[in-house]
């Protein structure tokens, strides 16, 4: 290793985002970053997102620039509402219970404006990764070949670690940690980002059940209204019926049968059937999690290490989590180092301590986040499944989950 740590990071969604802006700030650290996107395409695939007060708390702690150009192109996310598709309320409580601060509502669009904005100097849009391997040269350093954005395949070599934040579907993952199976939820979810046209009824963040069918939906900058909806599949890993994809479905998945829709819901299903070639359709599922290669300088953060159910709102939110304490256990290893001018660090003592401090969080937020999804699956009952969520027990695990009591101290030792 040379006397700068060279970083290869696959992928500039938030975790790779993230841990780009912090270690392109570091003199010791060269990061080069590889992005299918080019600088002004900012997908709307996935449409819109909550993120939790405990990324928003972490990234204050890690970068608070970063974090206040994120709060400011979002709207607060203060409360949680839950009611039936006849409006009648199931629970209704601030996030000021369970937290210390706002989680944000945000398109996904607009997160990867602010995040990449700062990348410019380092990462390498519009490029399509071919390949990552050792350097046959240096076999102790990895090798990226690349398509870049002018057609032309190139290389890019001597990387002491490559970062995987390529996604659910990372390409290095199997590659040097061999394949998994995924885990399958017996439910689907689709979503749509539509222009607020509502007259002002839809705002914070709120789910709305018609048996074990769900709706969500909330409102994000400049006037467009997030919405997404649930309902479940006959097994897991079943293919979603077309019968139930289909513009006449949403009225029979989300209109009850005993009662008119309240104004919120018949709203969105009007979106959902106008407006329904939009939609995107998904399965539920799960990546088992792993952050660290076995025989490689190679780490896997966001859905590359742990692809879960969206259920309370924690993919991009943890993807976050990740990049923090990443940024951090290679910071604290490259100043150790420094201070008393020792050997090169150790690589895979660094992965292995990353995954230390994460594994046992990630695993706890998934189990959670799977817990949470019980009233979307076929024997789901949302008053008994979703009435829960008050219970001291609960409110426990939800304090525990948003608060991330101090994180100076987390990004430093690790747990939460």
């Amino acid at each position: 290793m040379s006397a700068r740590l060279k970083v290869a990071i696959v992928g500039c969604g938030v975790a790779g985002s993230v841990l780009g802006y912090s270690l392109s700030r570091r003199p010791d650290v060269e990061v080069v970053c590889y992005e299918r996107a080019t600088p002004d395409d900012h997908s709307e695939a996935g449409t819109g997102l909550n993120v939790g007060p405990n990324a928003i708390k972490m990234l204050d702690a890690l970068e608070p620039e970063l974090a206040r150009q994120v709060v400011a192109a979002s709207y607060d996310w203060l409360h949680w509402t839950c009611s039936d598709t006849a409006g009648r309320t199931i629970f209704d409580f601030p996030l000021s219970d369970c937290a210390d601060r706002p989680g944000i509502r945000i398109r996904w669009s607009e997160l990867y404006r602010v995040l990449r904005a700062p990348l410019a100097g380092v990462a390498r849009f519009g490029t399509q990764v071919l390949g990552v391997a050792r350097d046959p040269a240096r076999p102790a350093t990895y090798a990226v070949d690349y398509r870049a954005a002018d057609g032309v395949a190139r290389r890019d070599d001597g990387f002491d670690l490559v970062v995987a934040t390529d996604g659910r579907y990372s390409a290095l993952r199997p590659q040097f940690a061999g394949a998994w199976t995924p885990r399958h939820v017996a439910s689907c979810i689709f979503r749509l980002l539509v222009p607020d046209t509502s007259g002002g009824l839809m705002g914070d963040y709120a789910w709305w059940f018609n048996g074990n069918r769900r709706l969500l939906a909330f409102k994000v900058p400049p006037g467009q209204v997030y919405i997404a909806g649930s309902f479940p599949l006959p097994q897991p890993g079943a293919e979603i019926p077309a019968a139930d994809k289909a513009p006449d479905a949403m009225a029979r998945h989300f209109y009850p049968e005993a009662a008119r829709p309240c104004p919120e819901v018949a709203w969105m299903v009007e979106q959902l059937t106008d407006q329904h070639d939009q939609i995107h359709w998904a399965r539920l599922q799960e990546t088992p999690p792993l952050f660290a290669a076995p025989h490689d300088a190679v780490l896997f953060l966001g859905d590359s290490a742990h692809g879960m159910v969206p259920t309370l709102g924690q993919g991009a939110t943890q993807a976050v989590e990740d990049a923090c304490v990443a940024a951090a256990v290679i910071r604290d290893a490259l100043a150790a180092r420094a201070a008393v001018a020792g050997p090169p660090v150790d690589l895979h003592a660094i992965t292995a301590e990353i995954s230390r401090r994460r594994l046992q969080r990630i695993e706890w937020v998934m189990a959670l986040s799977l817990e949470a999804t019980k009233a979307m699956l076929p024997d789901g009952e949302p008053r008994r499944d979703m009435g829960r969520l008050r219970d001291p027990e609960w409110q426990g695990s939800l304090t525990r989950l948003w608060s991330v009591a101090e994180p100076a101290r987390i990004l430093r030792e690790g747990t939460a």
